[in-house]
């Protein structure tokens, strides 16, 4: 199962390199290897390793946007399971919103 993991403000993807190995190798830490993720934790736009912000401000919907698109279309999973916190739990729910299942 995909899982989308997003950082909250004003964090980075540094916050997930404890739990990504408990999440993708379970079986490492004594947990069902069935029970494994594949992870995607991109940097939000404008943010840590994204590219530099727009002269205006990258808005929690155009966020939403992005991640979405890179799920559904760039990577192309159908479903994932998404967990964000802070500002990235904002835009987990938008791009909840915005999923496109054909």
């Amino acid at each position: 199962m995909p899982l989308l993991l997003l950082h909250g403000w004003p964090g980075s993807v540094f916050e997930f390199l404890e739990i990504i190995p408990r999440l993708t190798d379970p079986a490492r830490f004594g947990g069902d290897a069935r029970d494994a993720f594949t992870v995607v934790a991109p940097s939000l736009p404008g943010y840590g390793l994204s590219f530099p912000p727009r002269p205006e401000a990258v808005t929690a919907s155009e966020m939403a946007e992005c991640v979405a698109a890179l799920m559904h279309d760039v990577l192309g999973y159908r479903r994932f399971g998404a967990q964000g916190g802070d500002w990235g739990a904002a835009i987990t729910a938008g791009s909840a919103m915005r999923t496109r299942i054909g």
